[in-house]
Order: C-alpha cells, then sequence, then structure tokens
C-alpha cells in the first residue's frame, strides 16, 4: 500500500513548471454569518445549504516496493459535526507511472455546507482496485466552522 505523505484542504492546489506544488490556503477555520432569518429557512429546507467557495482537497502518496504494476482508489469524503456525510465525496483512481515515485490527487470542491457549526471532518479511505473498501479512514482533516450573526 502506497505511504501518505500529504493529506489536507486547501483554497486551492497549484503545480508549477517543474512539477511542484503549492498548497495556498490551507482551510482550518472557516467563519460564515447567517442572519437569523435565514436560518429558519434553512432548517426547512431540503438538502444542505451550502456557502459559495471553492477549495480542494489534496492528497499525496509515496510508491513503496509493493505498489509497481497495481491500481488503488481513493476515497475523500466530508462528514459533519453530528457524525453524518455531508454528500461531498470524491473517488480517484490511481497508480504509479513508471519512473515516479509519487503520486498526488486533488478534487476540486464547489461549496462548504453551513447548516451546523462545529468540527467538519474530511476522511480519506484508500484500497487496492478490486479489493474491498476497509471501513475505518486512513486520515482525517478537521476543518471548523463558526456560524455567527452578522453584526447590524
Amino acid at each position: 500500500m502506497p505511504k501518505l505523505l500529504i493529506f489536507a484542504a486547501c483554497e486551492k492546489a497549484i503545480i508549477d513548471q517543474d512539477h511542484n506544488v503549492s498548497l495556498i490556503g490551507l482551510i482550518q477555520d472557516l467563519k460564515v454569518e447567517i442572519p437569523e432569518q435565514v436560518d429558519i429557512e434553512i432548517s426547512k429546507a431540503e438538502g444542505l445549504p451550502v456557502a459559495a467557495m471553492r477549495w480542494a482537497a489534496f492528497s499525496m502518496w509515496l510508491k513503496t516496493d509493493v505498489d509497481s504494476g497495481k491500481e488503488y482508489e481513493q476515497r475523500v469524503a466530508l462528514i459533519d459535526p453530528t457524525g453524518k456525510p455531508t454528500g461531498i465525496e470524491a473517488r480517484t483512481a490511481f497508480g504509479f507511472a513508471e519512473g515516479k515515485t509519487t503520486m498526488r490527487n486533488t478534487s476540486v470542491v464547489l461549496g462548504f455546507p453551513v447548516h451546523a457549526s462545529g468540527r467538519f471532518m474530511l476522511r480519506l479511505w484508500i484500497h487496492e482496485k478490486g479489493q474491498p473498501e476497509s471501513i475505518e479512514p486512513i486520515a482525517e482533516y478537521p476543518i471548523n466552522l463558526n456560524r455567527g450573526q452578522p453584526k447590524a
């Protein structure tokens, strides 16, 4: 199984001309101000309300001696503070190209759920393609959301 080197949420991942990656704006704490009336409408709405923001889940893997010729699938999912899935999920199949020792995956996400304050968890799973998916994630990245009322 490849070794996880980096797993993080960020505003964007940029790859330069030398193929080096820069993670811009690591996301740790988000603050959203929602007026009381809108909050009432949110509680009546079907589906999760989201803030309009573009962000990315980034992972970088290191090839081990047993990874040659194997294909893997990673799954990334955002879990809300109550432990429920938010519906934000990405699956990516990958293998290591000949002569390459690392592999990067970037999942771009449009929107962030704002239905609850607290710690959201971005979770990561990996399994060899064709094998059962593990139940326990191999990594987690916390994102704290603080909801408040706008100041008058």
